[in-house]
């Protein structure tokens, strides 16, 4: 707005003044412009519009929409066009980006990886419109196996066009199996077998079995070597050494070496060490162990040193650390371990496929735990026995002793036809007679039951052992074969203990003179069963000789009974006489009866006298038995006498008996004897008298 003087002037030449306001007000809007639709490829940049304002003249477009696109598609952009004094107006504009071309598609150059590793390596192409592309591929890029394959790429540029691509992968191994870490074996004075045959882990075939040249036992203490071979299906080979210690004495355990000790205080003596508090440790199976530290009053820092359990073994310790200071003074600080496996064992990528017939069963698979070298055998929920030929998936779990679980494992299984394995027919045995019948067999895929056929007898009735050849014949033609012992026994068996003297005639006739345990005879009973016989013969042999020794009788039969018998009187039984030895109250003949187990022998009859020849030559008499039995003395003497008189030792005659014309020997019946000591006096015919002591006990 602004303002208008106004100058009013009268004919008089008088004039007045007024002012006038002037408002000039803008209210018409910008007329907008007709924007012509932009159509480009790939992409586009909108120009920024103008519109004619009557009185602001060019006026700017705004807009809040892109105005750069480059996905192909059609959009709008709304123009807003503002002339400064809020007039506003707008137009659009339509944008269209085209894409029509698709990407390259690349020569992609061959790949070679190694079994078991990944392709890390995506192929890329350019595209007019979005440059460069990286392929995508539904083909897996791990877990390869070794052997030739195609990866086909995707190249899509986002605007709905693709193109692909193939390359070819090869895949090789040149990565030799992981060899196990084998443990010692060791013993104290007890010979090894090795009945583990260890295994290893390869990239692209599971689990590879060791091999060996090595002896597999060994008994004599020393140290040995076992060197075991690892070879993959190409032929890359790993090798681990097991030592195998066979020793006198247990071997020391593992001690933790010192850890050198900050020297000590040259102004100090250690008169203290400080007790750490130790906690308690959890380690996991085979880790490490870091020793303790503590300072003494010197502030030496002292490292303390124990012995250490195998730390394979899972379970409970207390180890006992020592620290000694320089001066030798030590404390003992126990500390508990806790040995314990949360690793799960570590599993092959794969298993190797199998080819079964109906019927069969998988067998479980086995790796190595790392932890204590322990076998791990497979569990599945799967079933692991086929009725029906095809393809088959066996899922493996391996759990290690603290519950620790892999992966799943998969083992692909195929099963084709059945193999008719020959059965393991059981032996027939019997007495008397044996009936067979034919054992039949099942077809595990078509469950057809077949009846074995044979040639051969089924009755057998003569005690001994006989074959019978079964065929199994299917109605395809197949044929098993199988054999069937049969065992025709006696009815029973019967041993005769028998205990005989000098000979015994038996039930087979035969007259035997020494032991037999050898002997048997067959009795056919009525039934036609027969009985076996074994013959237990002992024949007892009696040493019947009598020796006279040192003036007594002597049987040389020994361990039996005895029995002396009297010649002279009708071999009548002598009372008390039943030791192996007899020493007979008179002069005489006499025999001995022997009893011994079942046999009883009488000796041939002995003459037995005072043997004169084996007395002292000064000794011309000799008296037997003293003291006397049943008050009989006998009297022998190198020469003859006449007389014979008993004294008591007081010198008082109490016994005499005289013997006109003189004899060499007397059997004396002399009167009941009171216990004590007596003298017996000899007389020969010139008066000299031989004196003998007498003793009743």
């Amino acid at each position: 707005s602004f303002d208008i003087l106004w100058t009013f002037v009268s004919s008089t030449r008088k004039s007045v003044s007024a002012t006038q306001t002037v408002i000039i007000d803008d209210t018409t809007e910008p007329i907008p412009p007709v924007l012509s639709p932009i159509v480009e490829n790939c992409r586009v940049t909108v120009p920024t519009p103008i519109a004619m304002d009557a009185c602001t003249g060019i006026v700017t477009g705004t807009t809040s929409d892109p105005v750069v696109y480059t996905q192909s598609g059609t959009y709008t952009v709304t123009w807003a066009f503002n002339d400064k004094n809020g007039n506003t107006s707008s137009a659009q504009q339509l944008v269209t980006v085209l894409d029509n071309v698709p990407p390259l598609s690349p020569n992609l150059a061959p790949l070679t990886v190694n079994c078991g590793e990944s392709i890390t390596t995506v192929a890329t192409t350019t595209d007019n419109c979005v440059g460069e592309i990286r392929g995508t591929t539904t083909t897996p890029l791990s877990d390869l196996a070794v052997g030739d394959f195609i990866v086909t790429w995707l190249f899509e540029d986002g605007n709905g066009n693709s193109t692909t691509a193939t390359q070819m992968v090869n895949v090789v191994d040149n990565t030799p199996p992981v060899p196990p870490v084998l443990r010692e074996i060791a013993t104290i004075n007890t010979a090894v077998s090795l009945t583990i045959t260890p295994v290893a882990i390869d990239a692209c075939a599971g689990v590879v079995t060791g091999t060996t040249k090595d002896p597999l036992i060994y008994t004599a203490v020393g140290q040995y070597f076992v060197g075991w071979l690892f070879t993959d299906a190409q032929g890359n080979t790993s090798m681990a050494t097991q030592t195998i210690s066979i020793l006198t004495t247990p071997p020391p355990p593992p001690v933790i070496p010192p850890t050198p000790v900050s020297p000590p205080r040259q102004d100090c003596v250690p008169t203290m060490i400080n007790t750490p508090t130790l906690t308690d440790l959890r380690i996991e199976c085979g880790g490490l162990i870091t020793p303790p530290t503590t300072t003494d009053n010197c502030s030496t820092v002292l490292v303390g040193v124990t012995s250490l359990p195998d730390l394979d073994r899972l379970g409970e310790y207390v180890l006992t650390w020592t620290f000694t200071a320089s001066n030798g003074i030590s404390i003992n600080v126990p500390q508990n371990l806790s040995l314990i496996d949360t690793t799960p064992p570590t599993a092959p990528r794969s298993l190797a496929a199998l080819e079964l017939g109906c019927g069969e069963t998988v067998e479980a698979p086995t790796i190595q735990d790392s932890c204590d070298n322990a076998m791990i055998t497979g569990t599945t929920t799967d079933s692991v026995t086929f009725n029906a030929a095809g393809n088959y998936q066996v899922n493996w779990i391996f759990t290690d002793a603290s519950g620790n679980q892999s992966n799943a494992v998969v083992q692909n299984i195929t099963v084709v036809g059945a193999r008719i394995i020959p059965p393991v027919l059981p032996l027939l045995r019997d007495s008397c007679q044996v009936v067979a019948s034919a054992p039949s067999l099942i077809d595990p895929c078509s469950l057809e039951t077949v009846s074995a056929i044979t040639t051969d007898p089924i009755v057998y009735d003569e005690v001994g052992t006989y074959e019978i050849d079964w065929i199994f014949r299917f109605e395809d033609g197949r044929e098993v074969q199988s054999s069937q012992s049969v065992e025709v026994t006696i009815d029973s068996e019967v041993t005769d203990t028998v205990v005989a003297c000098d000979a015994y005639i038996w039930i087979d006739g035969n007259t035997y003179t020494t032991d037999n345990r050898t002997a048997t005879f067959i009795e056919t009973t009525a039934e036609g069963c027969e009985i076996l016989h074994r013959l237990n013969l002992s024949i007892e042999s009696l040493d019947t000789t009598v020796v006279v020794e040192e003036n007594r009788l002597v049987a040389q039969e020994s361990a039996a009974s005895y029995q002396w018998l009297d010649c002279d009187n009708d071999n009548t039984p002598i009372p008390g006489a039943t030791q192996q030895s007899f020493t007979p109250a008179t002069i005489g003949n006499y025999a001995v009866q022997i009893t011994k187990d079942a046999c009883v022998m009488t000796s041939d009859c002995a003459f037995f006298e005072a043997d004169i020849s084996s007395v002292d030559p000064e000794d011309v008499v000799v008296i037997f038995p003293n003291p006397p039995e049943d008050n009989t003395l006998n009297i022998q003497m190198r020469g003859s006498f006449i007389s014979v008189n008993l004294l008591t030792i007081d010198n008082k005659l109490i016994y005499r008996q005289s013997f006109p014309g003189g004899t060499s020997n007397a059997s004396l019946r002399l009167p009941e004897l009171a216990r004590g000591i007596y003298f017996l006096h000899v007389i020969n015919q010139n008066g000299e008298i031989h004196i003998k002591e007498l003793l009743i006990p």
